[in-house]
């Protein structure tokens, strides 16, 4: 089984012959995208000021809601496990802001995961979640 992840614009679904078009990437041409078997995760729709204090460029907090949010999670949670390697302790405050404003979903699954990744490399006894 093979499956690709194409993070894209989709323009147009054509079920009958399995193929959606995608929106140009910088002045090229549309794309025609054949598919087997199409999953389309429309993604949040983000609005971190309806939550005071929430956001990872005007807040005090980091985002996983999109591809480049998540990468600056990531290496922002590195940076923690690396100091509660180094024997501190930490406390990590996972939520959502307003519920018509963020992916609320993914929260609970990063919680879950941030639990399973820390008690891997041992230093889940040092992390408050």
């Amino acid at each position: 089984m093979h499956v690709n992840f194409v993070q894209g614009r989709v323009t147009e679904v054509h079920p009958d012959e399995r193929y959606v078009t995608l929106a140009p990437h910088q002045q090229g041409q549309p794309e025609r995208l054949d598919y087997d078997y199409l999953l389309i995760a429309t993604g949040p729709k983000l609005n971190f000021a309806a939550t005071p204090g929430l956001g990872h460029t005007e807040g005090h907090t980091v985002s996983i809601c999109t591809l480049d949010h998540a990468i600056e999670a990531r290496d922002s949670y590195l940076e923690q496990v690396q100091r509660l390697e180094k024997g501190e302790r930490l406390r990590f405050v996972v939520g959502t802001g307003h519920p018509g404003a963020t992916c609320q979903g993914a929260a609970l699954e990063y919680i879950s995961n941030i639990h399973k990744d820390l008690v891997r490399r041992r230093v889940r006894d040092r992390a408050e979640v």
